[in-house]
């Protein structure tokens, strides 16, 4: 988990790949299998520890729902939108398990082991305007949306920075 969270996408991790006169951009087949296994892992931690803590299913945290940015990582408009869908997957990541992090905590707390709790600074959750929006939007402006965050932006590499406002624009002029 922590792997995907802080692994370096290079250009060798995305490839073009042509279909029937067209193409289009995805990370490489392995590459995308490790990432797609890691996120519905995340996924499914979650949700079993949000379950055993009687959550609703409503108000908990979710890495990619529906899997809208996964599928932009296997199929993409360009190899920038591959790099920036990736780099969103991964700052939700970091999100997951900091919460992961919390709900561990919760757990122990209930079970009564107060003085082994684990400590994080700062749990990051998914906003409650972009949770109740998500995938309202096509798929490469729900990535626009979390891209607008603050705390995305702030390790953004910056051969990316060009797209990214390119896709917040497109964002913005869809209302």
């Amino acid at each position: 988990m922590q792997m995907l969270c802080a692994i370096d996408l290079t250009q060798d991790n995305v490839q073009l790949n042509p279909e029937n006169g067209s193409s289009y951009y995805s990370l490489r087949y392995m590459f995308l299998i490790h990432t797609y296994e890691v996120t519905l892992g995340i996924s499914q931690i979650i949700s079993t520890m949000d379950h055993l803590m009687a959550r609703s299913p409503h108000c908990t945290f979710s890495i990619d729902k529906g899997f809208v940015i996964l599928k932009q990582l296997a199929m993409g408009d360009n190899a920038d939108h591959i790099q920036l869908s990736f780099y969103t997957l991964q700052t939700r990541c970091k999100g997951a398990v900091n919460h992961i992090r919390q709900a561990l905590n919760s757990i122990k707390i209930t079970f009564g082991q107060f003085h082994h709790a684990l400590t994080n600074h700062s749990y990051n959750s998914t906003l409650s305007d972009i949770c109740s929006n998500y995938g309202l939007l096509p798929p490469r402006l729900e990535v626009a949306r979390h891209i607008m965050r603050e705390d995305y932006q702030a390790g953004l590499p910056e051969q990316l920075r060009s797209y990214k406002d390119k896709l917040v624009e497109e964002w913005v002029k869809s209302g």
